[in-house]
């Protein structure tokens, strides 16, 4: 999942916001909806490498907006557990 969060990055600048919702939907559900392990892997393997990116540069700003609540539940609470002050556009959402 990390490979994928890493050609996701690397792909946004062409793809279209319907593209980008359609992968961040599609790892939503399973976020929702998913057995344990799978859970555990768009959890760890994607969305911690999506917020890896973005502490190397990645804009998330350009797809924050697109990820679903689970996910940026996650990523919130990803960060308050790391001590990262999450930026106020991150905290509105």
């Amino acid at each position: 999942m990390a490979e994928l969060a890493d050609a996701f990055v690397g792909a946004v600048p062409e793809l279209t916001q319907d593209q980008r919702r359609h992968v961040l939907s599609t790892l939503e559900g399973v976020l929702c909806e998913g057995g344990e392990d799978d859970v555990a892997a768009v959890a760890t393997g994607f969305l911690e490498a999506l917020l890896n990116a973005w502490d190397n540069g990645f804009e998330l700003r350009l797809v924050w907006d697109d990820l679903g609540l689970q996910s940026q539940s996650h990523c919130l609470a990803w960060n308050k557990f790391w001590g990262v002050k999450s930026l106020e556009w991150i905290r509105r959402s």
